[in-house]
């Protein structure tokens, strides 16, 4: 008992000092706590159009109000101190919402701290539209319409305002019903800021495709227009047709024109990027679309400046887009302003297969006299040849990246095992060229439509998992930068 005693004495007087500190040991982890937070890397500055947001210590979130209508969207930048990296992630409204946010991303010492400019919009801030778009100014049924200036913003009977052209003055829509005025001030409307989008090579590149349905039998125009995915609003993409080859389209008779792909229907690839780019990223798009029927990538070659170019029927291809790309350059000068410059590529199917002959002006079939298969197109010699395309497009109408569709292998050079199976996915100097540029080539990269995998309407096996996918219904794609 006796030895106990000073134990117990060291106990007490240890309790008793812990009381007094008054939990002195939760207060020092506190403030580790809070230098940690102290410690979190914080911006020298965000910028919002120029515009120097007023930061404060502690807060992440700030609010910038916007017009209201379809007003562009702030550039947002951002600068931090020396070891702290900075990305900012551009801000965008999706579709139907009245907001939206540009976040930056600061990380440092493995330390990372997100800071969000949160966009609204809000009529105090009155209403912009972009060329093309539209607004709704319901005013309810019988009310009659009118714009101070139709040639700019036109109304329709049901209340839709539609931006018909570029102007700096305000425009005024009036509604008028029971003998009351209700009106509406459009400020102004501005060029509509779009992704400008080439679709060239073989007409596949803009997405002709199996018509029938899966017995074979022909699926009628009427039906397939029902089916085709479609851009849904006014002035969200436009398109300009240097070789309208998409079968059953409405747009045959606007060749050379600028239209509203949210107002003519058209099969192919272009409404799955435009829809892409719409739902993923809120960006506008204009396609000029330059893919023709089995043609040649010789005949893709500037005639201008290289020897190796040569005709495909009467057309020299790249020669044509430039010619028609003369036009468009005016209605941008006009109505749009570019933020980037995309290129799709299909082009080789028939290549695959097929020899060009210059003196032709097009292909010698494996049936033709004189077909050689030596003289088929080597890996080697379609990649100079797409460089050289690639770089005619970066000088004369700056594109800045590359996006190969992968094309399906022709049945005649198919292995027997693939052909009994429908699905054309051999590796051929063509598809080994188009593979090895997105490998290699740091501006071209390869763009997945699920090709290379599903089965055509073709296909031998009606039962087959994938069959039919290829269709007018569905060319979504499932990937975008």
């Amino acid at each position: 008992m006796k030895n106990l005693i000073p134990f117990i004495s060291v106990l007490l007087a240890a309790v008793t000092l812990l009381a007094s500190c008054g939990g002195q040991p939760d207060a020092a982890l506190h403030e580790k706590k809070e230098d940690a937070a102290m410690q979190k890397p914080f911006p020298e500055k965000i910028l919002v159009d120029g515009e120097v947001l007023s930061l404060e210590e502690g807060k992440t979130e700030y609010e910038y109000l916007i017009p209201d209508g379809d007003p562009y969207i702030p550039k947002v930048e951002a600068s931090a101190g020396e070891g702290i990296s900075v990305t900012v992630r551009d801000g965008y409204i999706p579709r139907g919402q009245n907001e939206g946010r540009a976040e930056v991303i600061l990380e440092k010492d493995g330390t990372e701290q997100t800071f969000s400019v949160i966009f609204r919009k809000d009529a105090g801030k009155g209403v912009v539209l972009q060329y093309g778009g539209t607004y709704v100014f319901d005013c309810g049924e019988g009310a009659v319409y009118s714009s101070s200036a139709p040639e700019y913003v036109k109304v329709g009977e049901n209340g839709v305002v539609r931006a018909k052209d570029v102007t700096d003055s305000p425009v005024t829509i009036t509604a008028v019903k029971d003998g009351e005025t209700k009106t509406l001030v459009i400020d102004r409307v501005l060029r509509a800021r779009v992704d400008l989008i080439f679709t060239a090579g073989q007409s596949t590149s803009q997405g002709c495709y199996d018509t029938s349905d899966k017995t074979g039998k022909r699926i009628p125009t009427e039906d397939q227009h029902e089916l085709i995915e479609r851009i849904g609003d006014e002035g969200q993409s436009f398109g300009f047709d240097i070789f309208p080859r998409a079968e059953n389209t409405q747009v045959y008779s606007l060749k050379g024109h600028l239209y509203d792909r949210g107002l003519h229907l058209k099969q192919g690839y272009e409404n799955s990027i435009a829809l892409a780019l719409l739902e993923k990223k809120k960006k506008k798009t204009l396609f000029v679309s330059s893919g023709f029927s089995g043609a040649s990538v010789e005949a893709w070659l500037d005639p201008d400046e290289d020897e190796d170019a040569g005709p495909y029927g009467s057309h020299y291809l790249y020669s044509e887009l430039k010619s028609g790309y003369k036009v468009l350059e005016r209605e941008i000068a006009k109505h749009f302003e570019i933020e980037r410059r995309l290129c799709f590529w299909w082009q080789g199917g028939t290549g695959m297969s097929y020899v060009y002959s210059k003196e032709k002006a097009g292909w010698i079939k494996p049936s033709d006299p004189g077909f050689d298969p030596k003289d088929l197109i080597t890996d080697e010699k379609y990649y100079e040849y797409f460089l050289r395309i690639r770089d005619n497009f970066k000088e004369d109408f700056g594109v800045e990246q590359f996006f190969m569709i992968p094309a399906r292998c022709t049945k005649s050079v198919c292995s027997a095992e693939n052909v009994n199976l429908g699905i054309y996915v051999d590796l051929t100097p063509v598809r080994t060229a188009h593979y090895t540029l997105c490998n290699e080539v740091p501006d071209v990269a390869m763009i997945s439509r699920l090709v290379d995998c599903m089965r055509p309407y073709s296909s031998p096996d009606k039962t087959s998992e994938g069959y039919g996918y290829i269709g007018v219904d569905n060319t979504s794609i499932t990937y975008f930068l």
